[in-house]
């Protein structure tokens, strides 16, 4: 590895990175500045309002599902 190649390795965010891994993995190649920083907007965009789906999920209030299917608790050991 050269320097210069060392050297954007450390000076590029460790975000930046697994966003290029990403792309990479999805067969995107974004050459283009712009385009990197739009599709980079839209990842972000997408995991925000992955986020508040699953926050949305976890909250819901389970017990009135338990008491109405009692088979649906842990077993207990006596």
């Amino acid at each position: 590895m050269t320097a210069h190649a060392t050297e954007s390795a450390v000076a590029t965010p460790a975000f930046v990175r697994l966003l290029n891994f990403l792309f990479r993995r999805l067969g995107l190649f974004v050459a283009d500045h712009d385009k990197f920083v739009l599709a980079s907007l839209y990842v972000i965009v997408l995991m925000w309002k992955l986020a508040e789906f699953l926050e949305d999920a976890i909250s819901l209030d389970v017990v009135p599902l338990i008491r109405k299917n009692p088979h649906l608790r842990e077993p207990t050991t006596r």
